[in-house]
């Protein structure tokens, strides 16, 4: 069983219902599958928890905001082709620091690196990344037969998951990041 929701939890849940209605069951779905990988893994469940709640915070926002919000935190500017899908992760980031003052770095970094990943994650980040494509809201056939996976072989199963999101980005013809590369290649030649 799950454990209720802390008090911090409850603020950013109140924030979900009032900004993202329309994302609350896939980002408790998240949040619940993400606790269970957690456990069996030896993860903190409350920083697995708490990176599951933001990691969709950004969606609230359309694409020419999200590049808003990045240039005035970060001083970075994305091109046009670099859209919400991507986005989002870091707007959420900033968001889940500047709304809810979380400053933990593993939290923070686990919240942004759920949509690209990179080479050298750290489990936690694995566990967010994973527990996003797989939460049983998605009906993905695919996802249906990796979440088994995922508590028998980590390992194989992230990789899995890394690969069917690269699948998906290519099968839309749309921008495939260094980093997911990266990833895809750390995973490979372990």
């Amino acid at each position: 069983m799950i454990r209720d929701f802390n008090n911090q939890e409850l603020e950013i849940v109140k924030y979900i219902n009032q900004y993202l209605p329309f994302r609350e069951k896939h980002i408790l779905s998240t949040r619940e599958l993400s606790i269970k990988i957690a456990e069996k893994y030896g993860v903190g469940t409350d920083k697995a928890s708490i990176a599951a709640l933001c990691h969709d915070l950004g969606k609230r926002y359309k694409d020419d905001d999200m590049r808003k919000i990045i240039l005035e935190n970060d001083n970075i500017e994305y091109p046009s082709y670099i859209t919400g899908a991507l986005l989002h992760a870091r707007v959420s980031a900033i968001i889940t620091e500047k709304e809810f003052n979380i400053t933990d770095k593993e939290i923070l970094k686990a919240i942004e690196s759920h949509t690209v990943g990179h080479a050298n994650m750290s489990m936690l980040e694995k566990i967010i990344y994973a527990a996003d494509y797989l939460e049983p809201t998605r009906k993905l056939e695919t996802a249906d037969k990796i979440r088994e996976k995922i508590f028998i072989d980590f390992d194989n199963a992230f990789l899995e998951v890394v690969y069917e999101s690269i699948s998906f980005v290519l099968s839309k013809k749309q921008y495939l990041s260094d980093k997911t590369i990266e990833l895809y290649n750390s995973l490979v030649t372990k």
